[in-house]
């Protein structure tokens, strides 16, 4: 899965692939992504590669429970 510099695969570059698990610290609703039959705009932060990835390629449509929302100024 691409980890992109921003939440947004207009916006943001890749900035690397991650092949297996990583940490969520949290998440938001941004650039909606559609995959696999599946539509989402939720995007989370992974701290130790500084970067973004869609949660349509961890949870499908939907939201990861128990993750506190992102507080980002300058992306919505």
């Amino acid at each position: 899965m691409a980890l992109r510099s921003q939440p947004s695969t207009v916006n943001g570059t890749t900035i690397a692939r991650l092949a297996g698990p990583a940490s969520v610290s949290c998440h938001m609703h941004a650039q909606s992504v559609t995959s696999g039959g599946y539509a989402n705009d939720t995007w989370s932060y992974l701290p130790e590669y500084q970067g973004w990835v869609s949660n349509i390629h961890m949870q499908g449509d939907a939201w990861l429970d128990g993750v506190r929302n992102c507080v980002v100024p300058g992306i919505s």
